[in-house]
């Protein structure tokens, strides 16, 4: 089976920003830059194979974000570089983001725009995702170790133990809590998870193409470099939320370098 890939919006975005400022000797470098631009750099290679995908919702919300997306990345480089000219990089802004612009627009180039989609079926997808998300909030928010604790000793055996042995059962629980839980909590809460939300046309989309490629013997995958997509940490120590989205749409949700290596691999097959 082959594969093709979408590209989530923040990956085409951070594959886009990088920009030598020479007037301030300081290049302006997105965090993800390496890592996303290398996977492109591959599609670009082998683009007759129109391995990579996106879509016009996709293309709009990258066009859309991709300056405030600069102005962030030049936030991040300023708290480092305490010795930047702050009104020279004012001066500069439009230039720098001029030239991410148009790094965007030749990744997109790269890549295959997928139009067709039937409205309606896209329509029941997005209310599936949109379901889904709420009852994996509603799962993270029950890891919350306090809560547990809470309930632990509320319940019979939390208020029949004392001492040493109930001290060890709250640390237990405690230990028992997934690395990184508190990053995934805080992509799952408030504004997060309100912006988290304006994604999930991205995977309705995802889905609706693995479901046409499928036909085909085609895997598509999401490449991506948000928690609410992919694992959290750099061994990916937390799969809590790409292992539910394979469980419930079968989509295997992953970042751009997991995304790369998978390509590599099936186009090592292809060719034997």
């Amino acid at each position: 089976m082959s594969v093709k890939a979408v590209l989530d919006v923040c990956v085409l975005i951070s594959a886009s920003i990088h920009h030598n400022a020479r007037e301030l000797n300081v290049l302006i470098k997105h965090d993800h830059y390496d890592r996303s631009k290398s996977l492109i750099n591959y599609l670009d290679k082998h683009r007759e194979k129109e391995i990579g995908l996106y879509t016009e919702s996709i293309k709009q919300s990258a066009v859309n974000c991709i300056k405030d997306a600069v102005s962030k990345t030049i936030e991040q480089i300023k708290s480092k570089e305490k010795t930047l000219d702050e009104k020279k990089l004012l001066e500069i802004f439009e230039i720098i983001a001029t030239s991410c612009i148009i790094r965007l627009d030749n990744n997109f180039k790269v890549l295959k725009l997928e139009r067709k989609f039937k409205k309606m079926e896209i329509g029941e997808l997005r209310g599936q995702v949109l379901g889904f998300y709420y009852i994996l909030k509603s799962k993270i928010e029950k890891m919350d170790p306090e809560i547990r604790i809470k309930n632990f000793l509320r319940s019979k055996q939390g208020k029949r133990i004392r001492g040493l042995r109930r001290y060890i059962k709250i640390q237990n629980i405690r230990n028992e809590t997934p690395h990184n839980y508190y990053i995934l909590k805080n992509k799952f809460s408030g504004n997060e998870f309100k912006k988290m939300l304006g994604d999930v046309d991205v995977l309705a989309e995802t889905i609706y193409l693995h479901k046409k490629y499928k036909k085909k013997d085609i895997k598509v995958m999401l490449i991506s470099n948000d928690y609410h997509f992919v694992a959290i940490g750099k061994k990916n120590i937390n799969k809590f939320v790409p292992d539910e989205i394979k469980k419930r749409f079968n989509i295997y949700c992953l970042n751009p370098e997991e995304g790369l290596q998978i390509i590599k691999e099936e186009n090592q097959e292809v060719k034997k």
